[in-house]
C-alpha cells in the first residue's frame, strides 16, 4: 500500500501532465485521455523510492523531476536496477513503486496492489527492399524476435 505522497506521485504519472512527460521523453503515452492532475494544491512532504526497469527509468525520472517542482518538499529517488529487481522490491516492500518493462507473472501480479502501464513500446521492423516479404503480422514479428522463426522462407508463402 502506498502512503499519501507515493499515491499522489502515482496519480501524477497517470495524469494528463504525466502522460505529456511520457510523450516529451519520446515514449508512447499509455493513456491519451488521462485526466488532469488534481494534487497541485496539496501540501506534501516526504520521500518516495522507485526502483526497477532500465528502459522505464528515463520517463519516471523526468516525471519525478516535474513532480518535485510542484511539490518541493518531496524527494523522489529513482533507481535503475532492472525489471525483476523492481518487481521483487515492490513485493517485499523495500521500494514504494516498482518499474517493470515486462508483463508480471500471475504470481507476481497477485502480490502487488496495482499494475498499470505508464508508457507503451513501439518497434519498427526494417527489411531490405529486395526482401520478398511485403507485410508481417504481430505474431510473425514476435516469432522472428523470439527465435522461433529463423529464415524468411518460414514466413514467405
Amino acid at each position: 500500500d502506498l502512503d499519501e505522497v507515493a499515491e499522489d506521485f502515482w496519480a501524477y504519472m497517470f495524469s494528463a501532465e504525466g502522460q505529456a512527460i511520457v510523450e516529451e521523453a519520446g515514449y508512447i503515452p499509455a493513456d491519451t485521455e488521462a485526466p488532469a492532475y488534481e494534487g497541485a494544491d496539496l501540501e506534501l512532504s516526504g520521500s518516495i523510492d522507485v526502483n526497477g526497469s532500465t528502459s522505464v527509468y528515463p520517463v519516471v525520472e523526468a516525471a519525478a523531476e516535474a513532480y518535485e517542482e510542484i511539490h518541493p518538499e518531496v524527494q523522489i529517488a529513482v533507481h535503475s536496477t532492472g525489471s525483476s529487481a523492481g518487481v521483487t522490491s515492490a513485493i517485499d516492500g523495500t521500494t514504494d513503486i516498482g518499474m517493470a518493462s515486462r508483463d508480471l507473472t500471475e504470481e507476481e501480479a497477485a502480490q502487488v496492489s496495482d499494475v498499470q502501464a505508464v508508457a507503451l513500446d513501439g518497434i519498427a521492423v526494417i527489411v531490405h527492399p529486395d526482401n520478398p516479404v511485403e507485410t508481417l503480422s504481430v505474431d510473425e514479428v514476435s516469432s522472428i524476435f523470439s527465435g522461433e522463426v529463423s529464415t524468411w522462407s518460414e514466413i514467405v508463402e
